[in-house]
């Protein structure tokens, strides 16, 4: 690498890659020959630490320290000075994890491994049941279930359709009752505390966000029935 270059950002996408999920990793994609016409995709998983850019006189630059049996540990390629700027105004690491991802497409694949291994663990009935239940409630396969638990994962029941519904509703509840609001805002500006409430409770202008208010009220009903 030039000395002259300076170095302004790097991030270890190992490390990042990680705390995203754990089964997440790098791989380098191989073509593999066959024989002199034919050769098949193999891949090598690697490991990617620092990854960083330079700016030089005469271009820009971004660098991987990558550990694998073909490539060599500072790797680089040449980028535009646009995608410079970006990777370095780029608030997280995600954003320039998928740079990083699409200048090296050729190269360099994020993939989840294959669960290869089988484990064979006996229960007890009643701790059959639970983890069945466990597995229902969070929508996933007795398998998922088990794997996430097994991870130190804390599995979260999932929605039910109707929660799902309620939710829905609770979220357009308020966005309208911000309309009601500025509605409200410029029919009533100007008027007597008499006549606000008289438009508010016979005039016809209102009917439509009385009716409103009202199914609203049974929303938020059905919600306080839902906390118990």
């Amino acid at each position: 690498m030039d000395q002259t270059t300076d170095t302004l950002y790097q991030f270890n996408a190992d490390a990042y890659l990680k705390s995203i999920d754990p089964e997440l990793h790098f791989y380098e994609r191989l073509e593999i020959p066959l024989d002199e016409d034919h050769f098949e995709i193999g891949w090598e998983k690697i490991s990617v630490s620092k990854v960083w850019v330079t700016k030089g006189p005469k271009n820009c630059q971004i660098h991987a320290d990558i550990q694998s049996l073909t490539l060599g540990e500072d790797v680089t390629k040449e980028i535009t000075p646009d995608q410079y700027r970006r990777f370095l105004d780029y608030k997280g690491e995600k954003r320039r994890l998928n740079m990083f991802l699409e200048i090296w497409k050729d190269l360099v694949w994020m993939k989840r491994e294959k669960a290869t291994k089988h484990v064979d663990l006996r229960v007890t009935p009643d701790l059959y049941e639970e983890l069945c239940k466990g597995a229902k409630a969070s929508k996933k396969t007795l398998s998922d279930y088990c794997r996430d638990i097994l991870k130190g994962k804390v599995p979260k029941a999932a929605l039910s359709d109707e929660e799902t519904k309620l939710v829905m509703e609770l979220v357009a509840l308020r966005s309208d009752t911000a309309h009601l609001r500025n509605a409200m805002a410029g029919h009533l500006s100007g008027l007597t505390k008499e006549k606000r409430l008289a438009l508010l409770i016979e005039g016809k202008s209102f009917a439509w966000w009385r009716d409103y208010i009202k199914k609203s009220l049974i929303i938020l009903l059905n919600f306080s029935n839902k906390l118990g």
